[in-house]
């Protein structure tokens, strides 16, 4: 078997194919909505996306902090401690399904409200929104537990269930959307139903493996163990919420400006950003179990190693996006059945999305890279100045100078910014390991001259 820093490829590739399928359930629902519905349906769900990426935020926070923790323990050697972090993972991924069925069936009209959506948008949001919360469980299970089977080593299983899901909610949304005309209600719908198909499907691959079964006694967490699993994943939850934080931010942005066009076409430019956003985490969550693996070994050459090969992985796959995507740009506003007016919005402003692209892969890979090896400090820090901070600074700023046509620089700017304040951090995390380091290496060398 080959040593864990050396199977970068394994874990990385399906990584990215799982994330990207799992977060393209809502790029697809765009498509269809878009295609059904036009402006109006695409405006519904920008609108209340938050809330929908709120449920897969608490899902990888959950899979991932117990991920990290059971790659960790396998690490050292700790078989047992391994079996309770998969049992506490389970637990809480149950107790916060009950909690958002409950959101979902009392609170979905409010929370549409609180959102801004009004007129004509209100119905085709609340649709949408009421579906994905009080089933929001299926989404737990499916991403939580897929995060579980990655780290059990069974990574291209876990990308094969999510092609499987993928496949489902595309035919669905295709039925319920175009042809029995349901709009949102039927893109909610479509995904619901896949999502369900693969928490089955995953469940099933845990309880057949005995390696991988949870045990009944390790269901009832230890409470130690359970707040190691919330710490652990504070950051990967944030790194899920983030991009809708900064949804949230821009749209407020553009409302407060008067620019109408220019929401309905970051509407547009937020399902490409997204879509960019999954393929980087991927690579970052492609990376954690060895990286947490090796943290667990002590190993601190395999960390540096794993980290440049994905910093040099993550800078090709930017290059080949903003050369794909430069070569389809008269196609992404057809996609999405956009107006004309907001067509034009969106050519104007790709090189805005062209420049952001390196940055936020540096960004979308170093966080895991921080959490993974128990740095969380750092991890938090990068985490949440993006979407408290340092976006809301550059909208405030850059809409005051020139209106609801700086929302663009402002985000090109908030990516800039956080990959300097991560370069810094970086730089002082390789300082001290080295430090650590060449003091093994001296009190190894005074062990063997004494």
């Amino acid at each position: 078997m080959k040593p864990m820093e050396n199977q970068f490829w394994k874990y990385v590739i399906p990584s990215m194919v799982t994330v990207l399928l799992g977060g393209t359930f809502a790029f697809v629902d765009g498509v269809f909505i878009g295609q059904g519905t036009g402006d109006l349906g695409l405006t519904a769900v920008n609108l209340v996306a938050p809330v929908a990426a709120l449920v897969t935020a608490l899902a990888a926070g959950i899979g991932m902090g117990g991920s990290i923790l059971m790659s960790t323990y396998a690490g050292n050697g700790e078989k047992e401690n391994v079996q309770k972090a998969r049992g506490a993972t389970i637990t809480t991924l149950a107790a916060v399904s009950l909690i958002l069925f409950l959101a979902g069936g009392l609170f979905s009209k409010q929370i549409v409200d609180l959102l801004g959506a009004k007129g004509a948008v209100f119905t085709p949001a609340f649709d949408y929104l009421k579906i994905v919360l009080t089933f929001g469980c299926f989404q737990m299970f499916s991403s939580g537990l897929s995060n579980l089977i990655i780290n059990s080593g069974k990574s291209v299983l876990a990308m094969a269930v999510m092609v499987g899901a993928l496949v489902v909610n595309i035919i669905l949304d295709g039925v319920f959307v175009l042809v029995f005309d349901m709009g949102t209600l039927g893109a909610a719908l479509a995904t619901v139903i896949g999502q369900a198909l693969s928490a089955v499907v995953y469940t099933m691959i845990l309880l057949k493996d005995k390696s991988t079964r949870p045990k009944v006694e390790y269901l009832k967490p230890e409470k130690e163990l359970l707040k190691k699993v919330v710490k652990t994943g504070f950051s990967p939850f944030g790194v899920q919420l983030a991009p809708s934080i900064v949804v949230m931010c821009v749209n407020y942005a553009c409302v407060w400006t008067g620019g109408t066009a220019t929401l309905a076409a970051f509407a547009v430019m937020n399902q490409l950003i997204l879509a960019i956003q999954i393929l980087f985490t991927g690579i970052g969550n492609g990376i954690q179990p060895i990286i947490s693996y090796c943290t667990g070994a002590n190993n601190g050459k395999a960390v540096h190693k794993v980290f440049r090969k994905a910093m040099v992985f993550m800078l090709c796959v930017a290059s080949f996006l903003i050369i794909g995507i430069y070569a389809v740009r008269f196609h992404i506003p057809r996609l999405f059945n956009a107006s004309n007016e907001v067509a034009i919005t969106v050519q104007h402003v790709l090189i805005c999305l062209f420049l952001m692209i390196p940055f936020t892969g540096f960004n979308r890979v170093l966080v895991p890279f921080f959490f993974a090896s128990t740095q969380s400090r750092k991890a938090n820090l990068l985490t949440y100045m993006e979407p408290l901070a340092v976006t809301p600074f550059f909208l405030l700023v850059c809409c005051w100078w020139k209106g609801s046509h700086g929302v663009w620089a402002a985000m090109l700017l908030a990516q800039v910014a956080l990959s300097a304040l991560g370069y810094w951090l970086l730089k002082q995390s390789l300082a001290r390991q080295k430090s650590r380091l060449m003091m093994r290496e001296n009190i190894k060398t005074k062990t063997k001259n004494g």
